[in-house]
C-alpha cells in the first residue's frame, strides 16, 4: 500500500515570486515546476508588483483553486527587493521553516528539487543561503549563479563597454569556475537572486532585501551582509536550473533605463556599504556619462543603418 507523508512531518516551504506583466511566465512556472514539487509543504506567493496589464486576474483565474497559491497585489511597483520583501513577510505569516526567492522565467524538472537543495543546505553549519546552478543556453553559467564581492577595479572595468571589453580576463576573477567540481558545493560570496533558498530566520537576519534598490546590486548587497556577519553562501554543483533572463525588465525598461537603474544602485552600494570616498564615486559618475554617451551613438548608428 502506497502511503502519503504526513505534511506535519515535511519542511515547510515558502516560494516567492514577483510578477510584473509576465503573467505567461508565471503561470507556467508554478503549474509546470513548483505545484508539483514532492516531499515539501509548500505554499506559494506570488506578488504583482502593480503590473499594467491583466497579470493580476489572469493569475488569480489561473490558481483559484489552488489553495497553496496566494496572491497579493503591491499598488506600488517596488522593485525587486520591494516586491520579496512583501512575499517574505507573509510566508512568515504562514510559518514557513524555509524559503525560496524565485523568478517566474525560470525552469527545472526534477520533483525533488526543492527538498534536495534543503537536503544540502542542511548538512551546512554556517550557510546563510544556498542556491542550484544557473543554466544560460544550455550550459552551466559560473558568471551568472555566483560571483565574488567586487572590489573597485572590477567596478571600474564593467562600467564603461570599452573597458569591459578589454578587461574580460581580469572580470573573470571576480566569477566562479563550477566546471568539474563532481556534485560539489561550493562557497561563494554572492548568490543570483533568480532563484535562492535560505532559512526564514536568516531572511531577518539579513534585515531582508535592500529596498533603497529598485533594480540590480541587490544580491550583491545581500553577499556584503553575509559577509559582514561572518557567514556564507553556497552553491550546490549538481542542482541546475534554466533561467530565460530579462523578460520581465524588458517589458517596461529601454538600455538607456536599465543603465541609469544600474549606476543609481552601483552609487548606492559603493557609498553606502563601502563607505567609499567622493573620488572614487565621482569616476563612476564620469564612466555613466561615457556609457550613456556610447550607448546612445551606438543606438543613432544602428537605427541609421536600418532607414537606410
Amino acid at each position: 500500500m502506497i502511503t502519503t507523508p504526513d505534511s506535519s512531518a515535511l519542511p515547510k516551504v515558502g516560494v516567492v515570486i514577483v510578477n510584473f506583466n509576465n503573467y505567461g511566465d508565471t503561470i507556467r512556472y508554478v503549474g509546470s515546476c513548483l505545484i508539483d514539487q514532492e516531499m515539501i509543504d509548500l505554499s506559494v506567493v506570488i506578488v504583482d508588483n502593480c503590473s499594467d496589464n491583466d497579470s493580476f486576474a489572469r493569475i488569480g483565474e489561473a490558481f483559484i483553486n489552488e489553495n497553496r497559491v496566494f496572491l497579493i497585489r503591491n499598488e506600488q511597483n517596488t522593485g525587486y527587493s520591494g516586491g520579496n520583501n512583501t512575499g517574505i513577510r507573509y510566508l512568515e505569516t504562514l510559518g514557513c521553516d524555509y524559503i525560496v526567492i524565485s523568478n517566474n522565467d525560470v525552469y527545472f524538472s526534477d520533483n525533488l528539487f526543492i527538498k534536495k537543495l534543503i537536503d544540502e543546505y542542511e548538512k551546512l553549519r554556517d550557510a546563510a543561503f544556498i542556491a542550484p546552478v544557473m543554466d544560460k543556453d544550455g550550459k552551466p553559467s559560473g558568471e551568472h549563479s555566483a560571483w565574488k564581492i567586487p572590489g573597485r577595479l572590477k567596478e571600474i572595468i564593467s562600467s564603461e563597454y570599452i573597458l569591459n571589453f578589454t578587461g574580460r580576463l581580469c572580470l573573470k576573477k571576480f566569477s566562479y569556475d563550477l566546471s568539474g567540481l563532481n556534485g560539489q558545493l561550493i562557497r561563494v560570496d554572492c548568490l543570483a537572486g533568480s532563484f535562492f533558498m535560505g532559512r526564514t530566520s536568516e531572511f531577518r537576519t539579513a534585515g531582508y532585501l535592500d529596498e533603497n534598490v529598485f533594480l540590480y546590486y541587490e544580491e550583491t548587497i545581500l553577499g556584503q551582509k553575509i559577509a559582514e556577519q561572518h557567514k556564507s553562501n553556497y552553491v550546490v554543483t549538481y542542482l541546475h536550473y534554466d533561467h530565460f533572463q530579462d523578460r520581465s525588465v524588458m517589458t517596461r525598461y529601454n538600455r538607456i533605463s536599465k543603465l541609469r537603474i544600474l549606476f543609481n544602485s552601483r552609487l548606492y552600494y559603493w557609498k553606502t556599504y563601502r563607505r567609499s570616498g567622493i573620488i572614487f564615486l565621482s569616476i563612476l559618475r564620469i564612466l555613466y556619462f561615457i556609457n550613456l554617451a556610447e550607448t546612445c551613438i551606438f543606438r543613432f548608428r544602428k537605427v541609421f543603418i536600418q532607414e537606410r
